[in-house]
């Protein structure tokens, strides 16, 4: 729950909520009654689909193609007692389920953004009160975090070209690193769903944010290390 993301959240939750109207609304227009059970299990095995995966904003989506399930509960369903006609309505209402999410996520997607914007550092250090640093690697020198300069740096920080974190990083033995801090103690805003791995420059001015699709390096007018040990 530490990392939860509440604008998709909410919209997820909103797509179940049209979904069992949905269902709900299907199931009372059948002619021949079914039980609860056989409409949950139909409408889910209708869900079942090939996909075509596509990102936007770095989320990635599923477009649904191929309705894998419908074709399944045709044939199976062909030789039982109420026929395929009885289940029909519900199968493609499972199919045409994955559109409604599709749409809630597409929906999510830029409000998420104007909500906590991906380029602006204040989403990943909501709270840097417990912030420390914590050397990875042999070249760091003997600092350790100013709390109160960082916290005055964060709305000044610019950010600067999107990089791949591994073009950033030597290797272990090389003789010098341009990140050999990790910061650590922090906390983004609270329903971001965003947990970055954080490195600090050798210079203190810099922080690289990595995501598991993407990496953020911002830049700040002033260092935020001074010498002395990291806790």
């Amino acid at each position: 729950m530490a990392h939860i993301n509440i604008i998709f959240l909410i919209f997820n939750l909103l797509a179940w909520a049209v979904v069992i109207y949905l269902v709900y609304r299907n199931y009372r227009q059948l002619e021949k009654p079914l039980r609860i059970w056989q409409v949950a299990v139909v409408v889910w095995v209708g869900t079942l689909s090939f996909n075509f995966q596509f990102q936007v904003a770095d989320t990635l989506l599923h477009l649904p193609v191929i309705p894998l399930g419908v074709f399944f509960l045709f044939v199976v369903l062909q030789g039982s007692q109420k026929g395929w006609t009885a289940y029909r309505s519900l199968a493609w209402l499972g199919f045409k389920t994955n559109f409604i999410f599709l749409a809630a996520a597409l929906l999510a997607i830029p409000i998420h953004a104007f909500i906590y914007p991906k380029d602006d550092p204040s989403t990943y250090l909501a709270d840097v009160e417990e912030a420390y640093v914590v050397p990875i690697h042999p070249s760091s020198t003997n600092q350790s975090l100013n709390v109160e300069q960082l916290k005055q740096q964060v709305s000044r920080m610019e950010r600067s070209i999107d990089v791949h974190h591994d073009h950033w990083f030597d290797t272990y033995y090389g003789s010098d690193e341009r990140f050999p801090y990790q910061l650590m103690g922090t906390r983004p805003k609270w329903g971001s769903g965003l947990a970055p791995v954080i490195y600090v420059e050798q210079n203190g001015q810099g922080l690289l944010m990595v995501t598991p699709n993407r990496s953020y390096y911002f830049r700040a007018q002033a260092s935020f290390m001074e010498k002395g040990d990291a806790p």
